[in-house]
């Protein structure tokens, strides 16, 4: 693959997505452009059927660069530097349907989206100090499910 669009199934409030839609019309407008590839912005990866998507994509003679399926996860409020190490845990709970989806489709995890904010008084050492730690956990989960 050497080029890709950046392709979502619902509308997020991202200036980088080319087309949005049902995914069986933008994965084939996009193939329809010579494109060989998405960046694909799904708002969940619970409930997907993966057999189909992969299908849907090899139908049109596209690759997945990525795969970020955490908008319903977002909207919770979750991240992976979230002050509460509950909502932290909920986050790596929900991990691995993600990295399933992923791997079936053989897309990279960008996890730049997730990472979380900053929090008013706080240090970014204090927050990379939590993020650290949860990306070694969602490390040791992709690796166990063979992801890695």
């Amino acid at each position: 693959m050497k080029v890709s669009l950046a392709v979502a199934d619902f509308d997020p409030p991202m200036a980088n997505i080319v087309f949005r839609g049902t995914l069986d019309h933008i994965l084939s407008r996009t193939a329809s452009l010579g494109y060989q590839g998405v960046e694909l912005f799904l708002s969940t990866a619970q409930g997907v059927d993966g057999d189909h998507l992969k299908s849907l994509l090899d139908d049109n003679g596209l690759e997945t660069a990525m795969l970020v399926a955490v908008g319903d996860l977002l909207n919770t409020g979750l991240s992976l530097s979230h002050t509460d190490p509950a909502m932290r845990q909920a986050y790596l709970d929900a991990a691995p349907v993600h990295l399933g989806l992923a791997s079936k489709l053989g897309a990279a995890v960008p996890l730049g989206y997730n990472r979380g904010r900053l929090q008013p008084g706080e240090s970014r050492a204090e927050l990379e100090e939590r993020l650290t730690d949860t990306l070694c956990r969602y490390h040791q989960i992709a690796y166990d499910l063979g992801v890695m």
